[in-house]
């Protein structure tokens, strides 16, 4: 769930990644008005509802986060099947 590139894709990461190529969007559409002449970037970052869902977003994923944490501790007593090698186990 979290942030942790050495863990692959993460859930954060690839939502993360999503938004980012919508900034990227925002960053390739040239403005049309001549009195700023580059793209759209700076106002959608500025924008409030966009830095208010951004933070709803970022709220929701620590919350599913802490509930994945505390689902898993359910499990903690069983660890040794995860993180020993099950051929060792087994002998």
């Amino acid at each position: 769930m979290g942030e942790d590139e050495s863990k692959g894709s993460t859930v954060r990461n690839v939502i993360k990644g999503w938004i980012n190529d919508f900034f990227t969007i925002a960053g390739t559409i040239s403005r049309l008005d001549s009195t700023n002449p580059g793209d759209y970037l700076q106002e959608i970052r500025a924008y409030f509802e966009v830095k208010e869902i951004m933070a709803q977003i970022n709220m929701n994923l620590d919350d599913c986060e802490e509930e994945c944490e505390e689902f898993k501790k359910q499990f903690d007593s069983y660890s040794q099947f995860w993180l020993e090698d099950p051929q060792v186990s087994f002998n």
